[in-house]
C-alpha cells in the first residue's frame, strides 16, 4: 500500500484540475488491431514469430520513411503478453495510470525515455494514489528496432520485460508506478 502522504507525479498533454480522478487511455481504438496483430505473432514458435515482427516492422518502417510507429506496439505488446502468462497479478499496462514516485523520475522520464516530450507532455501535476502501486525500472523497457536481427531482438524484449515486471532495477533506474484506474487523483500543477 502506498504511503497516504507520499506525493506521485503525473506528466500530460493538457492541464489538469485539482480533484480529477484519472482513467487510462492507453490505447487509441483505431490503432488495436496493430496489438491485435503483434499478439498474433507472438503465439507462433519463435523463427515464424521473429519473421512476422520482422515482416511488420520493416513494412511500417518503409511506409513510415524510415520512421516505425508500430516498434511501439511490438514493445508493449511483448511487455503485456509476459505479464499475462508471467505475472498476471500486475495490473496491465493496457489499462494502468502513469506516474513516477519521484520528480526526479519523472524528469528522467521525460528527458531520457520519451525524448521531446516537453512539447508533447507538458503539463505537471502532483497526484495521490489510493490503492496499490506496481513500481518498475524503464530502463528494462525498449522498442523494437526493424532493422536488427529479429530473433534474438525478440528473446532480448522478452527477457527485459521478465526484469520489468520482476521490479528489478538497473544501476541507473528511471521508476515508473502504474495504479489501477480511478485511484489516481490530481492534488495541484507542478512546475518542471
Amino acid at each position: 500500500m502506498p504511503d497516504a502522504a507520499h506525493e506521485y507525479y503525473h506528466a500530460s498533454r493538457a492541464p489538469l484540475e485539482p480533484g480529477l480522478v484519472l482513467e487510462h487511455r492507453f490505447i487509441k481504438p483505431e490503432f488495436k488491431y496493430q496489438f491485435d496483430a503483434i499478439q498474433s505473432a507472438l503465439i507462433e514458435p519463435p523463427e515464424a514469430r521473429a519473421t512476422i515482427l520482422k515482416a511488420l516492422l520493416l513494412s511500417d518502417f518503409v511506409h513510415g520513411s524510415g520512421k516505425s510507429r508500430l516498434a511501439f506496439a511490438v514493445k508493449e505488446t511483448i511487455l503485456e503478453h509476459v505479464r499475462a502468462t508471467e505475472f498476471p497479478q500486475r495490473i496491465s499496462r493496457y489499462r494502468a495510470i502513469f506516474t513516477a514516485p519521484t520528480k526526479e523520475d519523472i524528469m528522467m522520464f521525460r528527458e531520457q525515455v520519451r525524448q521531446g516530450a516537453e512539447t508533447d507532455r507538458p503539463h505537471l501535476h502532483i497526484c495521490h494514489i489510493d490503492g496499490e502501486v506496481f513500481t518498475a525500472d524503464l530502463r528494462h523497457v525498449g522498442s523494437a528496432n526493424p532493422l536488427r536481427p529479429m530473433l534474438a531482438q525478440v528473446e532480448d524484449l522478452l527477457e527485459r520485460s521478465r526484469s520489468y515486471w520482476g521490479g528489478k532495477q538497473s544501476d541507473k533506474p528511471v521508476l515508473e508506478c502504474l495504479a489501477k484506474p480511478g485511484t489516481v487523483t490530481i492534488v495541484a500543477p507542478a512546475a518542471w
